[in-house]
This record gives structure tokens, sequence and C-alpha cells, in this order.
């Protein structure tokens, strides 16, 4: 468990839609695109490194984005914009993790891995794709990945 705030990882690779408009909402869309990381696009590779697939970012703001966001950020700096700009207000929990939760329309209860539970305004599972917080909120036995056998590296 981490006990202090966690400023590593990969990039965040979906900041688009409604997490572009949260962050403008929050007045840090200046400092999120002062963080932003050049990635032109991704491309598919065999085994013996030939391009089989490449697709490039949309970065013209019309229609759909595709697989590289024109809002591509390191996690490292993300973290560090949302902390700085919500520490003084907001109540971080280290040391634990979230093992369940129930809300209504007006608070959440997370229950912690220490037995320990906390009632709160807003949960946040940025946790990944087969995290804790994501197996709690889908069906039971749903599987979150739709295996398609390619293999990504950064």
């Amino acid at each position: 468990m981490l006990s202090v705030l966690r400023a590593a990882g990969a990039q965040v690779d979906d900041l688009r839609g409604q997490g572009i408009e949260a962050v403008e909402r929050m007045g840090l869309l200046d400092a999120v695109r002062g963080k932003l990381v050049d990635e032109a696009g991704v491309a598919f590779v065999d085994a013996r490194g030939r391009a089989k697939a490449t697709i490039m970012a949309d970065t013209s703001g019309q229609g759909r984005q595709t697989l590289t966001s024109e809002y591509e950020i390191m996690r490292c700096d993300l973290i560090r914009i949302l902390h700085d700009a919500s520490k003084d207000d907001t109540e971080y929990v280290f040391g634990v993790s979230v093992d369940g939760f129930e809300q209504d329309e007006q608070k959440v209860i997370a229950h912690f891995s220490d037995g320990s539970f906390s009632e709160f305004d807003l949960l946040v599972g940025a946790d990944g794709q087969g995290s804790r917080i994501r197996r709690t909120i889908l069906p039971a036995g749903c599987d979150p990945y739709w295996r398609v056998g390619i293999h990504m590296a950064y």
C-alpha cells in the first residue's frame, strides 16, 4: 500500500470527453496543456519490427479521438496537478485499499482493507482496468478485458 501520493506510472492516454470537460470546469485545463506529451500516434508492429497498423492522433478537435488523444499526459503530472489544486480542501487516504463501497445520491461509504470505513462526497477509482473498484462496479463474473491477441509495450 502506498502511504504517500503515487507520482509514477504510465501516461493517462484517455483524457478526453468528460475528462477534458472536468479538468476545464476545475480551471486546470491550462495546467494540463502545459504538461502534455507529444505523441503522434500508435504503431502496431510484428515480431520483426514491421508496422502492421498505424493509428495517428486526431488533433483536429473535430470528431472522435483515436487510440492517441491530443490530451496525452503522464500520470505523475496529472496527479500533481490534481493534488496541488485540491489538497487544501480534500481528504486523501493512503496506506489502505478500497475493498468495496455503497453509495446513494448524497454520499459514498468506502470500506477499506483494514476494516475501517468512511463517508465521502466522491470516490475516485483511478487504479487501472483490472482494479478492485472496477470489479465492484461491473456485474459479477464480468471480464473487463477484450482479448484480441495483441500485446502492447511502452
